[in-house]
């Protein structure tokens, strides 16, 4: 049994799990089959033959990787952060890999394009990007 939390003013309630994997799995099929569809679409489909990377918190869930390989019909593995320092056995979840991704992403660009300096920088931002800076250089 699975507890399902309450909405709203309704109580949560024990679900068997069998009744949740019927309801979950289909959508999840449907959402690899959207994202599928929509790879086919681009210029891109060709170059995935080393696979699909699933991160988010549905990636956990039981049978994702196995699903979506019938689905994509590609080699699929389960996304962790990778080369972070510091809170690495908090963060070390596919819930958090593309955040810790976009972080990484975004220190890299910082370091290659640097801060807006001068007029740029003048303004209600200024020290918000401040604190970005220093957040970036310390992480």
């Amino acid at each position: 049994m699975v507890h399902v939390p309450g909405v709203g003013s309704r109580p949560g309630r024990e679900v068997p799990q069998r009744e949740l994997a019927e309801i979950i799995e289909p959508r999840m099929e449907e959402i690899f089959l959207l994202a599928r569809s929509e790879i086919e679409r681009t210029e891109y489909a060709d170059m995935l033959t080393t696979g699909i990377v699933l991160t988010g918190g549905g990636a956990m869930l039981e049978g994702a990787v196995e699903l979506a390989k019938e689905v994509f019909g590609l080699p699929v593995q389960l996304g962790v952060p990778k080369g972070v320092q510091g809170l690495t056995e908090q963060i070390s979840d596919p819930a958090y890999a593309t955040s810790v991704g976009l972080i990484l992403y975004g220190k890299e660009r910082l370091y290659q394009e640097g801060i807006p300096t001068g007029e740029k920088r003048k303004g209600p931002f200024r020290r918000f990007w401040d604190r970005v800076r220093r957040w970036m250089e310390e992480f």
